[in-house]
């Protein structure tokens, strides 16, 4: 069995709210530093919502609104948390509803 090294999550930057309706909406997020360069930047997302957000990267408002319609980006089913990989060119998160609204929080970080 091979040994896998899950890092707790360590908050490196500000949570943000997103107030997600079904039209793309963007929001500025600073990367994570590298506080453990062992330790890939992670985004921690919490849909608290009743519907499923969808969520995308991108280092440019344009980049990430644009892409939320295609396939890079991520679904967050209602009531779940998720951590992701987050580049370090990430600059704004592009985020959608599926129907209605929707509140959810990102936590840039580091860890799992």
């Amino acid at each position: 069995m091979q040994h896998t090294d899950v890092r707790p999550f360590i908050a490196t930057g500000n949570t943000l709210t997103l107030s997600g309706t079904a039209s793309p909406q963007t929001i500025a997020i600073t990367a994570p530093r590298a506080t453990n360069p062992n330790i890939p930047g992670t985004m921690r997302v919490v849909n608290l919502g009743s519907d499923t957000i969808w969520i995308n990267q991108g280092i440019s408002a344009a980049a990430a609104a644009a892409a939320i319609t295609g396939s890079p980006s991520i679904p967050v089913p209602a009531g779940n948390t998720e951590i992701f990989e987050m580049a370090q060119t990430t600059a704004f998160i592009g985020y959608i509803c599926t129907s209605g609204t929707a509140t959810a929080y990102i936590t840039p970080g580091q860890g799992a």
